[in-house]
């Protein structure tokens, strides 16, 4: 996988987080990006973990921002039939 997608598919997954999550999912997120720089780190596709880390922890926090401001727009009837049908699916049995 090329960084570049790496790199967008964690600001993808900073934007729906942010949509549905509140701030505390940040702190499992950036734990996901470091595993992800280790990963990368024994692949040699990314020379330097520290601007690996830089970058991908502030790809998520910013997609984050952007789900979270994209959330807040929506009338509170709307965000709260998207976590209940977010809800549904995850935690009823019932699959994607």
């Amino acid at each position: 996988m090329s960084l570049i997608a790496i790199a967008i598919l964690n600001a993808l997954l900073g934007v729906s987080c942010g949509a549905l999550f509140r701030v505390t999912i940040l702190i499992p997120l950036i734990a996901m990006a470091c595993v992800e720089i280790a990963i990368l780190k024994m692949t040699g596709l990314w020379p330097s973990p520290i601007w690996s880390a830089f970058a991908l922890i502030v790809l998520i926090d910013t997609g984050y921002l952007i789900g979270a401001s994209m959330a807040a727009l929506l009338p509170s009837s709307a965000r709260r039939e998207m976590l209940q049908a977010f809800a549904r699916r995850d935690f009823a049995g019932g699959g994607w």
